[in-house]
């Protein structure tokens, strides 16, 4: 076999990340080939297969399952073809070092361990026709003991990796090892990137590059993804617009038919524009290394554009002894994970024309569900109000709680989540963003957004609170008041109209009759009008002599009455 080639070796217990980081280390390095084992497994019904009748299922996990004559032949083939750049081979599967001719190619061999537990948990989690617990008992993992067993008394330059680790931390480490790290190792020519907006339309920039990229896309995906950026200083409302968005179109039509290689980042994933830039750096080199990184801020520089301002622009540059590794975080929600809002205090039907009230607790649930074949780590939860004409502009941060609760495949969890909106806030619209945070088994984390729209925040109307009380005790006092006043007037005013009536007058008393022609005689007995006839009228007798009559006359009433 040729030694000009980098042989990468990826082996270890089953169910512990081996064909995971093997992928992902053959799209780290552009022109890599990758083998892997299971391609090489002998059909289902072959002689050299082992059939437990005791599980009833084909023992997969012994080399005699391997068509290993093939197998090497393959890794022959590949290493024996003349190619141009890099060469970088990796082979992979969980039997590689038991074959001493593979072992032996391998320039670096590396050991996947995990847990009993956690492999199995893994592989209940894959798509197998048929699982069964007593196999992996019994046969899978016996088996991996004694293969790891003979592989570390073998190979002393066995490197053990824990299977477990993230996976961005696991390939940087074998890239650094390897001495193919973007960043470090090996006597690769120097490479200078150089990033930003409109570094190519600066000319003696453009005189220095070799290559020359500029990233496109829409009007829509462009805000879009400037709105969820965290800038030091907030975009003011339709600088975006009246701004940004123009400068670029100009940076780009400036550079049209002048060599440069225009890539569409919304077609284009970071995998595949990686590719493309790759492939263009083999055509003027035959390896590929990264030993320096300048990197041209691109917020100063727009900045600049909007504000006075003589500072030069800021650089940030890596050195061989400087290391910053960033895990990859995508802005968007895994294709995995069904994630649903319900509010509930207070309650809506519906997520759209929500309205929350100034100064009260406003409380939701986030429901997440695991729908893929992989775990699940839900990190962070917050929650802030924007600037409803651009949601890159933040009004109120609320809090971010910290979850790291594990949701396993086939499981769900529940969130809760709570924050009170400014009173002064009342009778005005804001852009609500609730944001939740997660990642992969593999380390892959995820930021997507729960709720992005415009809601109104409305005063609350209660129903008698301490100044309603009091208000309502003022005006019963004042009406009280009112009728006091009231019935005192009336009765000072109907007093003065009795008293200013007139002087005050003696009453009348009965006389009797005073005219002699208005008496009826008729009822009179005859004899008493004989002798009080002259008396009654005119009479000018002594006061005696009424009385003395008076008796004459009952005395013959008297007698009369007896006779």
């Amino acid at each position: 076999m040729s030694s000009n080639w980098i042989v990468i070796g990826i082996g270890g217990a089953t169910s512990s990340g081996k064909t995971t980081v093997a992928k992902e280390l053959q799209s780290k390095l552009p022109g890599s080939i990758l083998i892997n084992q299971d391609d090489f497994f002998f059909k289902v019904g072959s002689p050299q297969l082992e059939y437990v009748e005791e599980v009833q299922h084909y023992n997969w996990d012994v080399i005699s399952a391997i068509d290993t004559e093939r197998f090497v032949e393959k890794i022959q083939s590949v290493m024996s073809t003349e190619m141009s750049g890099l060469k970088t081979l990796i082979i992979e599967g969980n039997f590689i070092y038991a074959i001493p001719d593979i072992a032996a190619a391998c320039t670096k061999k590396y050991f996947f361990v995990v847990p009993k537990e956690t492999a199995r948990y893994r592989r209940r989690t894959r798509k197998y026709k048929r699982y069964d617990d007593r196999y992996f008992d019994k046969y899978a993992w016996p088996l991996f003991e004694e293969h790891k067993s003979q592989a570390l008394g073998t190979y002393k330059d066995l490197i053990v990796v824990d299977g477990e680790l993230e996976l961005a931390s696991t390939v940087d480490t074998i890239l650094r090892d390897v001495g193919l790290h973007p960043l470090y190792g090996g006597n690769s020519p120097n490479f200078l990137i150089i990033e930003g907006t409109m570094v190519l339309n600066i000319p003696e920039i453009w005189r220095l590059c070799s290559l020359k990229f500029f990233f496109t896309l829409s009007y829509e995906v462009c805000k879009e993804r400037r709105r969820h950026k965290l800038y030091d200083i907030p975009d003011p409302p339709l600088n975006f617009d009246k701004i940004v968005w123009p400068q670029y179109l100009k940076y780009k039509a400036e550079l049209e038919n002048k060599g440069v290689t225009f890539i569409d980042t919304e077609i284009n994933d970071e995998s595949n524009t990686l590719n493309i830039i790759c492939n263009e750096l083999t055509k003027i080199t035959s390896e590929l290394k990264y030993l320096r990184f300048t990197h041209a801020k691109e917020d100063e520089l727009e900045d600049e554009a909007e504000v006075d301002s003589d500072e030069p622009a800021q650089e940030t540059v890596l050195t061989d002894t400087e290391e910053t590794v960033t895990p990859e975080v995508k802005d968007t929600g895994s294709v995995n994970a069904d994630i649903y809002l319900l509010f509930t205090k207070p309650t809506f039907p519906s997520t759209s024309n929500i309205e929350l009230p100034a100064g009260k607790q406003v409380e939701f649930l986030v429901g997440f569900t695991n729908k893929g074949s992989l775990e699940f780590t839900i990190e962070t939860l917050d929650a802030s109000f924007r600037y409803p004409m651009d949601f890159s502009y933040h009004i109120q941060n609320f809090s971010t709680i910290q979850y790291e609760r594990n949701v396993p495949p086939g499981y769900q969890a529940t969130l809760s989540y709570a924050f009170i909106p400014a009173d002064s806030f009342a009778g005005r619209p804001f852009g609500l963003s609730i944001n939740l945070a997660y990642k992969d088994e593999f380390g892959t984390q995820f930021y997507e957004k729960v709720y992005n729209e415009t809601v109104n925040i409305v005063e609350v109307e209660e129903g008698l609170d301490g100044e309603t009380f009091f208000l309502y005790v003022f005006l019963g006092a004042g009406v009280l008041l009112l009728l006091v006043i009231s019935q005192q007037f009336l009765y000072s005013v109907g007093k003065k109209r009795v008293g200013g009536a007139g002087k005050k007058q003696n009453p009348q008393l009965e006389t009797g009759t005073t005219k002699k022609n208005d008496i009826d005689y008729d009822w009179v007995p005859p004899h008493l009008l004989k002798n009080y006839g002259n008396n009654l009228y005119g009479s000018t007798s002594s006061p005696q002599q009424p009385r003395a009559s008076q008796r004459s006359s009952a005395n013959a009433d008297n007698g009369a009455d007896w006779r």
